[in-house]
């Protein structure tokens, strides 16, 4: 398993600047899955996700446990609804606290958004 934290940066457009977390990662056959969990604690409305298959296959997986249980390994997953995808696949999450990329086989990789 490994562990990201998502990349905070500050969207000024609306005027008040909206927090916005970001990450991108590519992953491989063998090398397990990857978490992604905001560098701090606190609420995430949505998570805008895309995983681009280059080759094989691979799916999302989300929680809602408690930070802590993330981190620790003890949190309870959920496949999206979208289950195991081939080809890029978008979807929006809401009120989850962290996302796990799956990678069953080839190349794939997972692009965040949120807000």
């Amino acid at each position: 398993m490994a562990l990201r934290y998502l990349t905070k940066s500050v969207e000024s457009n609306t005027g008040k600047g909206s927090v916005i977390w970001e990450s991108k990662e590519t992953i491989t056959s063998g090398n397990g899955n990857t978490i992604l969990l905001p560098n701090e604690a606190g609420k995430v409305d949505s998570w805008l996700i895309a995983l681009v298959i280059s080759s094989g296959n691979g799916k999302i997986q989300h929680t809602i446990s408690n930070r802590n249980d993330v981190i620790s390994g003890l949190a309870n997953w959920i496949d999206w609804d979208s289950g195991s995808v081939t080809t890029t696949t978008t979807d929006v999450l809401f009120n989850v606290s962290a996302v796990r990329c799956v990678n069953t086989s080839g190349t794939i990789k997972i692009e965040v958004r949120c807000t």
